[in-house]
């Protein structure tokens, strides 16, 4: 887009509908189950060499081997 585009569109009217004229009821769709703070991360490990990087992520199951 262009910039005179942009700054015509600014000016333009929006219209506004309500959401019983869509069939819309205005209900949340989420429910909150938990608000605590995230799991404390693992501390990382520091490999060598790409055979210790696939070592460790088979102890750990991330890789079949």
């Amino acid at each position: 887009m262009k910039l005179p585009d942009i700054m015509k569109a600014k000016k333009k009217p929006l219209d506004t509908v309500a959401l019983a004229d869509l069939g819309v009821e205005a209900e949340s769709q989420f429910k909150i189950t938990n608000t605590g703070p995230p799991p404390e991360r693992q501390k990382g490990v520091m490999v060598a060499d790409i055979a210790g990087l696939v070592s460790e992520l088979k102890k750990k199951g991330l890789v079949d081997g």
